[in-house]
C-alpha cells in the first residue's frame, strides 16, 4: 500500500487495512513509506519520486519472485493520491509476471491531467485495475484527484467530485491548492475503503456493502436514467467482482458507516 503526498507509511488508512486484511486472510501486507521522499510543499519533486519509488518496488517485488517464488498474479497493490500513480506505475514495472490487481484511491489530477498512459495510473497496469474517485475535477473546483476513466471499472461515489459531510470552500484560494491534498472530499476515499474491506456481499454479513450502478455520467444518474443494473451492478472496494468494466455511481452517507447497500 503506498500513502499519498505529504503522508506516511503509518496512517490511519493504512494501518487500519493491514489489521483488517490479517484478520480476514492468510497473507503479508506491505506498506510502502516513502514519506521523505513526498513531503509538503515539494510537490514538483514528489511527482518526479513517484516513478523512482514504483521502479524501486518493482525491482524488490521481481526480487522476491526470484528468491521465494512470489507470483505477481497474487499481488494487489492499493494507492491513494500520489500514491495511486505510484501503485500503477508499479504493476507496470514489474517484469516477472502481470500483477493481479491495482486499486486507485482518489488519483492525484496535478501533474498528471495531461500525462500519456504509460506515465500514470491505467489499465494496462495489473489484470484488473479498479479507481474511486472522490474528489475529482480541477483545482478551480477544489478537487484534487483526477477525473478520467483511468481503470477497467472506476466508481464515483456522490459523483466523485465532493462528498456529503465535507465542507465546501466557496472561498477557496488557489495560492493554497496544496491544502486540497489532505482535503475532506480527498481523503474520503481512503474511509470509503477501508470500511469496504468490512463490507463483505454475503447473506451472511450484517454490513451494507457499496453497491454501484453503471451509468454514462453522474448527471444521468440522479435522474434515475440508470436504475437497472444492466451487465450488472458491482460492489465498491476491496471485494469488487472482476469482469466487468465502465463507469458506476452510487450515493453514500455522510458520516461512517457510508454503505447504504442497494439504496440507490
Amino acid at each position: 500500500m503506498y500513502h499519498g503526498f505529504n503522508g506516511h507509511g503509518k496512517f490511519g488508512w493504512i494501518l487500519k487495512s493491514k489489521t483488517e486484511l490479517l484478520r480476514q486472510y492468510e497473507c503479508n501486507v506491505i506498506s510502502v513509506d516513502w514519506q521523505t521522499l513526498v513531503p509538503s510543499p515539494f510537490y514538483p519533486q514528489a511527482v518526479h519520486n513517484v516513478y523512482t519509488t514504483a521502479n524501486y518496488t518493482a525491482a524488490m517485488i521481481d526480487w522476491l519472485h526470484i528468491t521465494s517464488g512470489l507470483q505477481p498474479s497474487l499481488i494487489h497493490i492499493t494507492g491513494h493520491s500520489l500514491g495511486a500513480h505510484t501503485a500503477g506505475l508499479t504493476g507496470k514495472y514489474v517484469t516477472s509476471g502481470t500483477v493481479n490487481r491495482v486499486t486507485g484511491l482518489d488519483p492525484a489530477g496535478p501533474s498528471f491531467y495531461d500525462k500519456p498512459s504509460d506515465q500514470r495510473i491505467d489499465k494496462s497496469n495489473a489484470a484488473f485495475v479498479d479507481i474511486m474517485h472522490s474528489n475529482s475535477g480541477d483545482l478551480m473546483q477544489a478537487c484534487f484527484g483526477l477525473s478520467a476513466a483511468l481503470g477497467h471499472v472506476d466508481f464515483y461515489p456522490n459523483g466523485g467530485m465532493h462528498q456529503p459531510g465535507c465542507v465546501n470552500t466557496p472561498e477557496f484560494d488557489i495560492d493554497d491548492w496544496l491544502d486540497l491534498a489532505e482535503d475532506c472530499s480527498h481523503m474520503r476515499s481512503v474511509d470509503l475503503w477501508v470500511e469496504s474491506l468490512t463490507s463483505v456481499p454475503s447473506s451472511s454479513s450484517s454490513s451494507l456493502t457499496f453497491t454501484s450502478w453503471p451509468c454514462t455520467d453522474w448527471e444521468a444518474f440522479t435522474v434515475a436514467n440508470c436504475t437497472s443494473c444492466g451487465q450488472g451492478c458491482l460492489n465498491m472496494g476491496f471485494h469488487v467482482q472482476q469482469g466487468l468494466n465502465g463507469s458506476y455511481f452510487l450515493h453514500t452517507n455522510s458520516t461512517s458507516p457510508f454503505a447504504l447497500g442497494n439504496i440507490q
